[in-house]
């Protein structure tokens, strides 16, 4: 299965240890557990990133990471809990769903349904599995934030203030 993330490229060589995750918590887990979330197409890897990205903030250089992991290490929930798409803050419920798989160990990669885009899948990473070697890193893209995109999270920003 291929996945992507588009992240800070000074954070690229660690994008899937989930170092950041572990310090903030995220909507399928808390604050403690080391988590990658990736997607599962690049325009989804985009939107999520807008979607978790200040415009203040925003670095100058990314990159669009494009890996392989084995079908076989990728697992999907049974069920996925309702709530799993409440804004925040994320339902301690859903974090804990997380927090469990990744202490079962039980795959390298979850499949989750995209809050942005429910329709489309984010893959989870649990860096610590045993099968984390078995991800291969395919591309490492350098992206430019296009000035139109800046202009519309600008103005998304500006009627938010």
């Amino acid at each position: 299965m291929r996945v992507y993330r588009l992240t800070s490229a000074k954070y690229a060589a660690t994008a899937l240890l989930g170092h950041g995750a572990r310090r903030v918590g995220g909507r399928w887990h808390s604050s403690g557990t080391a988590l990658a979330y990736t997607t599962e197409t690049p325009e989804l890897a985009l939107l999520e990133a807008m979607g978790h990205t200040d415009i203040d903030l925003l670095p100058a250089t990314h990159v669009l990471l494009e890996f392989e992991i084995p079908d076989k290490c990728v697992a999907k929930p049974h069920r996925i809990p309702s709530g799993w798409d409440a804004p925040l803050p994320y339902l301690a419920s859903i974090q804990r769903l997380g927090d469990a798989w990744v202490s079962a160990d039980t795959s390298l990669a979850l499949s989750v349904p995209s809050a942005i885009m429910p329709q489309r899948r984010t893959i989870l990473i649990n860096p610590v599995h045993a099968d984390f070697p078995l991800i291969e890193t395919i591309k490492n893209f350098k992206w430019t934030w296009p000035p139109r995109l800046i202009e519309i999270m600008a103005s998304m920003k500006s009627k938010q203030d």
